[in-house]
């Protein structure tokens, strides 16, 4: 996704790169004036900052908004006020077009650092003794434990399935056929990555291998009225992920080759090699098609 991000941040217009700046965070406010998470992720918690460094940093604030017409960004990684100051004295002597860059690249700097944080928390609760103990016990051959991992997946395996899919029959289909291989597949899981993510890759796995074997597209899509249509929860399983409801029905919307690109590409992280080694089209086309999809979605949306 933070590729995508990156070669999307080129294609926008300079006064969408500047808004995309001026979302974040203004560096060196006063802790109260900070959200929680900005408040940790700028080393208040321990905070002893005199206020002459902060009024200093309110000032060349104010000085480098005046001068570039932005906010001030800087990928603060526990740093000191103190060694925010000369920073932001350095990069007021540059022009406006390096430093909106120079913004750019320390907000995807900051969104690396909160995926890779936000990974390790994944990453911590999928490898938790209890999911390590029931994948144990199902790879045994305990249904029990192997009905209690559908109940935890179930309606996050059924959001990809619909994405992929469209049509809420078909994913249904898709779901009940992704956990009939996963119970053959099961005793492969090694434990080498976290159970969601190897599961994710079995489901996407299954829905391809389902359209080239048959030769054939769903039509229907999932343009239901009611928005828990677009999620099935299972068992108390997740929500789909943060898109919005307007959204999902876009994408339910999107032909079939263009939506299952975009699903891959832009919403699962796929390249377009892997993408044409699991559709079976060419790169070019899953080029042609995420383009397709992109265009038809942002008429969607701006209607």
């Amino acid at each position: 996704m933070l590729a995508r991000a990156r070669e999307i941040l080129t294609e926008l217009s300079e006064a969408e790169q500047i808004a995309v700046i001026n979302a974040h965070p203004r560096i060196g406010e006063r802790p109260d004036t900070v959200s929680a998470a900005s408040f940790k992720e700028q080393g208040y918690e321990d905070d002893t900052t005199p206020p002459e460094v902060f009024l200093r940093l309110a000032t060349l604030n104010d000085e480098y908004e005046a001068k570039f017409g932005f906010r001030f960004v800087v990928f603060v990684n526990r740093r000191s006020k103190e060694a925010i100051v000369p920073i932001l004295e350095s990069r007021l002597r540059g022009t406006r077009d390096e430093e909106r860059r120079t913004a750019l690249r320390e907000i995807l700097a900051i969104a690396e650092d909160r995926q890779l944080a936000f990974q390790r928390v994944d990453l911590e609760r999928h490898h938790s003794p209890v999911t390590d103990d029931l994948v144990a016990r199902a790879q045994a051959g305990d249904q029990t434990a192997f009905r209690d991992l559908y109940r935890q997946h179930a309606g996050r395996v059924y959001a990809l399935c619909l994405r992929l899919t469209g049509d809420a029959y078909a994913a249904e289909e898709r779901t009940q056929d992704v956990f009939v291989r996963l119970w053959g597949k099961l005793r492969l899981f090694r434990g080498d990555s976290a159970f969601s993510s190897w599961l994710h890759r079995l489901a996407v796995n299954v829905v391809m291998n389902e359209h080239r074997t048959t030769g054939r597209r769903e039509r229907r899509v999932a343009t239901t009225e009611n928005p828990e249509a677009l999620e099935r929860h299972v068992g108390g399983g997740h929500s789909s992920e943060g898109l919005s409801i307007d959204l999902e029905r876009a994408i339910a919307e999107l032909p079939d080759g263009a939506r299952e690109v975009f699903v891959l590409y832009d919403v699962e992280g796929y390249g377009h090699g892997e993408i044409a080694s699991l559709t079976g089209i060419a790169e070019g086309t899953s080029k042609a098609q995420l383009f397709r999809a992109r265009r038809l979605l942002r008429e969607k949306l701006e209607r």
